[in-house]
């Protein structure tokens, strides 16, 4: 099949031509976009405030004490008293 760059350039533009640009209803697209775009805002957000900071810090903190604690615990256990 050998078609010339006249012939299928005018073949383009009759197509071109004859068609409606029509845009499906359920194109969701870029409503999707915008969820996740206002999400990430939300998270941002959140994961900024000093109230999460701080949380994590008194997390932390404890997580600290928590295991110094452990010898302590073992220690004064009466389960593991030499007797």
């Amino acid at each position: 099949m050998n078609i010339t760059t006249k012939a299928h350039f005018s073949i383009h533009l009759s197509l071109l031509a004859d068609t409606d640009c029509v845009v499906a209803d359920d194109n969701t697209g870029l409503s999707l976009d915008v969820v996740c775009f206002v999400f990430l805002l939300l998270q941002r957000k959140i994961y900024t405030s000093h109230y999460f900071r701080h949380v994590v810090a008194d997390f932390e903190a404890q997580n600290r004490l928590a295991s110094r604690s452990g010898p302590y615990y073992y220690a004064l256990s009466p389960y593991h008293r030499n007797v």
